[in-house]
């Protein structure tokens, strides 16, 4: 049982870790200050 969540878990960990790549050097280029102006 416990072993199912872990999964999960792990699961939704990789798709985060997608997202930020490719979204991380666009911010960069945009510069840190326009991520704080859209939030």
């Amino acid at each position: 049982s416990a072993t199912r969540p872990s999964a999960k878990r792990m699961q939704r960990k990789k798709p985060s870790e997608k997202e930020p790549g490719p979204w991380q050097p666009s911010a960069q280029k945009n510069g840190p200050p326009k991520k704080r102006g859209n939030a």
